[in-house]
């Protein structure tokens, strides 16, 4: 999972801190899930990376959404160039390998 979330989100969450973690512990039904948090300055978005493609009942619709700002993956509210963001990624160790970085496509680090 990849998000990119406002410092408001970040800071509400307690869980959440700079650096890579264990975000939820390993219990008898669930493998544990590690985090990698990268803070920085937004960068200006692309319009791909604000490009929707919409797969439904075998069509496909695209959608641009304004270029001019990010939108928080958790409130919606409005990321714009240079704001403070954070690049969250949630991983399944037993599952796959720590993703590769793709931070640096959206933010200053």
């Amino acid at each position: 999972m990849r998000q990119l979330l406002c410092e408001e989100c970040v800071t509400h969450d307690r869980r959440l801190r700079e650096g890579s973690f264990i975000i939820f512990a390993a219990t008898v039904e669930e493998p544990a899930e590690h985090a990698r948090v990268v803070k920085g300055r937004a960068k200006p978005p692309t319009v791909e990376q604000r490009t929707i493609h919409i797969h439904a009942d075998r069509q496909q619709t695209t959608q641009v959404m304004d270029s001019a700002f990010y939108n928080c993956d958790r409130c919606n509210g409005k990321i714009r160039p240079g704001d403070p963001v954070y690049a969250l990624t949630v991983w399944i160790p037993a599952r796959q390998s720590e993703p590769p970085r793709w931070e640096d496509a959206y933010l200053y680090a």
